[in-house]
C-alpha cells in the first residue's frame, strides 16, 4: 500500500478495462492520498484515522472489492461509522464524490468506472438521507450525475443486465452503447465538475 503521507502523483498506468483486487487497491490508495490533501475532507479523515490508516485502507479495499468483484471480505457498518462523524454537511459528500469520481476515472475506462461511480452515488444518497433525515433533498448535481449514468427508460428490457450496486441491492443497470459516453459527459460537464 502507498504511504498516506506521500504525494498521490500522476498515475502512469493506462486506465483499466476491468477491476481486479490489485487495481482496486491502487484506486483506494490514490483516492485516500487525494482525500488527505483536500482542504475540506483532509482534516476530517486525519482526525479520525491518524495512526489507523493501516487498518482503514484494507477495509476500504475489501469494501470496493465486495461491490466490484462480489468478494465477501468487508465487515463493517457503513452507516454507523459515518453517523458518528461530527459536522458533516452535504458539501462534504459532494467533495467526496468529486474526488472519488476523478480518481476512478483516472484508473478505469468508462465501462469499468460505472461499476464504482454508480454505487458511490447510491451510497452517498443513502448516507445523506440517514444523516440528515428523510426530508433531506439530495443535491441536484448528484441526482443529475446518477441519471446520466443510469437513465430510466420504459419499454423493453433489451440491453439491461442485473448488477449488484450500493449496499447489495440488485437493480437493473442500463448498459447501452451510449452508457460510456454518458458517464464521460456527466463527469466532465463543467456544471457538474465544479459543483461536485
Amino acid at each position: 500500500m502507498l504511504n498516506p503521507d506521500q504525494d498521490a502523483g500522476v498515475q502512469s498506468v493506462p486506465p483499466h478495462a476491468l477491476a481486479d483486487r490489485e487495481n482496486i487497491a491502487a484506486l483506494v490508495d490514490a483516492f485516500y492520498l487525494n482525500v488527505r490533501a483536500d482542504d475540506l475532507l483532509g482534516p476530517i479523515f486525519t482526525n479520525r484515522l491518524d495512526g489507523h490508516w493501516d487498518q482503514h485502507l484494507p477495509k476500504m479495499i475489501d469494501f470496493w472489492a465486495g461491490l466490484a468483484l462480489r468478494e465477501k471480505g468487508y465487515q463493517g457498518n457503513l452507516k454507523a461509522v459515518h453517523q458518528v462523524l461530527p459536522d458533516l454537511t452535504p458539501a462534504h459528500f459532494n467533495r467526496w464524490l468529486k474526488l472519488f469520481i476523478d480518481t476512478v476515472e483516472s484508473h478505469y475506462e468508462p465501462a469499468a468506472a460505472i461499476g464504482f461511480i454508480e454505487p458511490a452515488l447510491r451510497i452517498a444518497h443513502s448516507l445523506q438521507l440517514s444523516r440528515f433525515g428523510w426530508d433531506f433533498k439530495i443535491p441536484a448535481v448528484q441526482l443529475e450525475l446518477l441519471e446520466q449514468i443510469n437513465p430510466r427508460k420504459t419499454g423493453e428490457a433489451e440491453g439491461r443486465e442485473v448488477a449488484t450496486v450500493g449496499v447489495g441491492i440488485a437493480t437493473a443497470v442500463n448498459r447501452t452503447e451510449d452508457a460510456d459516453a454518458a458517464l464521460v459527459a456527466a463527469a466532465t460537464t463543467a456544471g457538474l465538475a465544479t459543483d461536485l
